[in-house]
């Protein structure tokens, strides 16, 4: 069975605000990448975030979806793939925001 990765990049951005550095926001993702079969299928991922989040998937990956691309803290979401891909590496970023 052939398989595909995914890379999942977190990318946490700091606001400075009057000179005065924010504090770091505390944000994980349970898994760093994920190995996905070329059947399609769904993979659990757990964002945890104590602020407001984004994930974006590469342009033009149209056989990979999320189940959710923001939120307002921690979220379980999934990562949806379509069969047909042989080999294939989509990378997502997380974002977080204010």
């Amino acid at each position: 069975m052939k398989k595909f990765i995914f890379s999942l990049a977190a990318v946490v951005l700091m606001l400075l605000s009057c000179n005065q550095q924010q504090p770091e926001v505390e944000f994980g993702l349970s898994e760093s990448q994920i190995e996905a079969s070329t059947e399609g299928g769904e993979y659990p991922l757990t964002v945890t975030c104590p602020t407001s989040w984004t994930a974006t998937i590469d342009s033009g990956e149209d056989w990979v979806s999320l189940s959710q691309t923001e939120g307002n803290g921690s979220a379980d979401i999934v990562i949806t793939t379509q069969a047909g891909k042989k080999y294939a590496i989509c990378y997502m970023t997380f974002t977080t925001g204010e």
